[in-house]
């Protein structure tokens, strides 16, 4: 992250170690200056530096403890006041992943499925195909024979369009 971010390391003036349960432990010999930046916070911070293959930052006991911060368990919120004005810190959201919906053979929908014109934007953005279905009425005394083109697409349907 420190690299990705072209932010500068600097010796740690007291280096020390994380152990984690299984006694696998890292050693913090560097840390970085780091900007970070929230709705009405801004500042720079000292972070300690990690070798792993994750990138964070965890605001620890001493960011805390500077700023007076409020923990709400249930919410897993943070509170503090900056300059005059709380800020307050919630957990972010995970992104849904659009799961693709199999229909249930054995239960046939009987609703009507609509699409919005957001969703209809986000999926057209996506490069999801797009089809359109446009139904009528046909009455079962035909007038005009079924264009031969046109035949093994009701046959392949069948099912579908009797």
């Amino acid at each position: 992250m420190i690299s990705k971010l072209h932010l500068r390391a600097t010796p740690h003036p007291n280096p020390y170690k994380v152990a984690w349960i299984n006694l696998t432990s890292l050693e913090a010999k560097d840390r970085s200056l780091i900007p970070i930046e929230f709705v009405g916070y801004k500042e720079k911070i000292w972070c300690d530096v990690l070798t792993m293959d994750i990138g964070q930052i965890i605001l620890g006991r001493p960011w805390l403890f500077d700023n007076d911060v409020h923990i709400y368990g249930r919410s897993n919120a943070y509170v503090f006041e900056h300059k005059g004005k709380n800020i307050k810190l919630l957990p972010t959201q995970p992104k849904t992943v659009k799961e693709e919906v199999k229909p249930n053979p054995l239960k046939p929908s009987t609703s009507l499925n609509l699409l919005t014109a957001k969703d209809l934007d986000i999926e057209l953005e996506s490069g999801s195909p797009l089809y359109a279905l446009v139904a009528r009425e046909v009455s079962t005394d035909l007038e005009e024979p079924i264009p031969e083109e046109v035949k093994p697409l009701l046959e392949t349907y069948s099912d579908v369009f009797p």
